[in-house]
């Protein structure tokens, strides 16, 4: 869920008046060779033999973890292991990819190696934000896997300065098998006269085509097969959805636009999304590709209805759907395949999935029937934490599927779960990477 930091900086305040503040120190309950020195560009690539692919895994070995770097939980996660936020860490393959501000670190968690880390070629990278531990202050978001032409990519974008000290962006794309840096595409950035840019985060991908949200205030597409600039926006992006990316080009106003990622032109225009009455927080964010939510709390609209949940179409901008539940602080995650999973985490781990085809509710769960505190949805898999650990549930059905998953994985593929480290001295502030065995 991608939430824009205008959005959320009250939130952030609560939760630092909580406590919530991340445990620094580490003791690799696993290994991670620092030096990367030494392997040879194919070693690097090479998948172990005995890493076995299951879609989707429903077990891990709590056993075999491999601790990662700091920088792939920083300021993202509670000292008692809650993820309040999603980390910045992307899988393909065994290999985990961690943004960061300065450089993008690459983990075979197979083996427990570290590559070379990657740095911008253009120009210098932005410092990293002073971090004191509290949950929020770390903005970057994890980077983008993408294939491109039977290629394996991982995207990540980089605000740097030059030698004038002008704040610019240098997406630079990583060949995921190799972990070096197959190409960059440098992009002049209009200079703003207040406070520069933050961070920028790859939002998503269509027909080729990245689009880089840019400090919340710009936005870039840059075309993967032409190594090149797209085209970019002065708007402000929410989300991507489908073959849209949406956001506002209406400076202190409520509308909303769509730009077609493939060229930068409008799909729709103009829908005040019911923003205009808005009396408490909300979010934009894409449900899958066929549509996008608005959550939030104390919307009014004309007809003096107080919808709190808008279920919207991506092709249209038009209203698919009005529930008349609070859902501020909820999530909703597509599972790459068929279904949409919206979550509260806390104190009910209320779970509801909607068919990510129709936009339909499927099930949801009950106050005698509580779900899990959501962890991870992919390839119809709810991953969480139950009332007796770590647990998994039918995305489809809501059913538990009857495996104990041993760990609850925050990101997740077909050979490896990210989720907190089982052993160590991070007390869960750090996460470590385990295998899937089933």
């Amino acid at each position: 869920m991608r939430i824009r930091a205008a959005r959320i900086r009250a939130a952030l305040c609560c939760l630092a008046a909580s406590g919530m503040l991340l445990s620094a120190c580490s003791d690799d309950p696993g290994t991670i060779d620092e030096s990367g020195g030494d392997a040879t560009t194919a070693e690097a690539a090479e998948e172990p033999a005995q890493a076995q692919a299951f879609d989707p895994p429903k077990q891990f070995d709590a056993a075999a973890g491999v601790a990662l770097p700091e920088e792939a939980v920083l300021s993202k996660m509670n000292t008692t292991g809650v993820n309040v936020q999603e980390l910045p860490v992307a899988l393909v393959g065994t290999k985990a990819f961690i943004a960061s501000a300065e450089r993008l670190q690459v983990v075979d968690t197979a083996t427990g190696e570290a590559l070379p880390d990657v740095v911008p070629p253009t120009g210098t990278p932005m410092a990293p934000m002073v971090a004191t531990g509290l949950v929020g202050e770390n903005p970057y978001e994890a980077p983008l896997a993408v294939d491109s032409g039977g290629t394996s990519l991982v995207v990540a974008p980089f605000i740097v300065s030059g030698d004038d000290g002008d704040y610019d962006l240098d997406v630079v794309a990583v060949d995921a098998v190799t972990g070096e840096v197959a190409f960059d595409v440098p992009v002049d950035l209009p200079q703003l006269t207040f406070n520069g840019y933050a961070h920028a985060e790859a939002l998503g991908e269509s027909g080729g085509v990245v689009v880089i949200g840019v400090g919340d205030q710009y936005t870039v597409a840059v075309d993967l097969a032409a190594q090149a600039l797209a085209w970019e926006s002065p708007m402000a992006p929410d989300a991507v959805s489908g073959d849209v990316v949406i956001g506002s080009t209406d400076t202190g106003g409520y509308g909303r636009d769509a730009l077609l990622i493939a060229d930068g032109t409008p799909k729709w225009q103009g829908k005040d999304l019911g923003l205009d009455g808005l009396g408490g927080t909300y979010t934009i964010a894409a449900a899958g590709p066929n549509f996008f939510v608005v959550l939030g709390s104390n919307y009014t609209l004309t007809d003096g209805q107080q919808p709190y949940d808008m279920l919207f179409d991506t092709a249209t901008g038009e209203v698919v759907r009005q529930d008349e539940r609070d859902l501020s602080g909820h999530e909703c995650r597509f599972d790459g395949m068929e279904t949409v999973v919206c979550f509260y985490r806390s104190p009910d781990n209320w779970v509801a999935a909607m068919d990510a085809e129709t936009g339909e509710w499927l099930w949801e769960t009950t106050a005698t029937a509580p779900g899990v505190n959501v962890t991870a949805v992919w390839h119809g898999v709810v991953y969480g934490v139950g009332s007796s650990g770590p647990a998994t549930l039918d995305a489809r059905t809501g059913a538990d599927t009857g495996t104990a998953p041993g760990v609850a994985p925050y990101v997740v593929n077909e050979y490896t779960a990210i989720a907190d480290t089982v052993a160590g001295e991070w007390g869960g502030g750090g996460v470590s990477a385990y295998p899937a065995i089933g």
